[in-house]
């Protein structure tokens, strides 16, 4: 049970890693420097990729990012975190819309 504990762990802090090192890129191709914050929305994942209702932080932080979806739709890293049906779910609950095509 502990192997799949530390599994996740793992798998979560590279994903935090991962977000955080292509987070300066998304930024600089969105033209939006400080706009464009994906590991901003880390508060968003017990949502995503749980059963978890989404936070009334996590709505406020999907608002404000909301303009760098499609940006965030085109990078590999990010694309099955924000297209999944879940994400598409939480997005809804907050009242916002993920694009389908950008």
């Amino acid at each position: 049970m502990k192997k799949v504990g530390n599994r996740w762990s793992l798998a979560l802090v590279a994903l935090i890693i991962a977000c955080v090192a292509v987070s300066v890129s998304v930024s600089v191709a969105e033209g939006n420097g400080a706009g464009c914050d994906p590991v901003a929305l880390s508060p968003c994942l017990p949502a995503i990729t749980g059963s978890d209702s989404p936070t009334e932080e996590c709505c406020r932080l999907l608002r404000s990012q909301e303009p760098c979806f499609c940006s965030y739709l085109s990078n590999p890293a990010f694309k099955p975190y924000i297209d999944s049906p879940n994400a598409r779910a939480v997005a809804t609950k907050c009242g916002v819309q993920i694009p389908t095509k950008c």
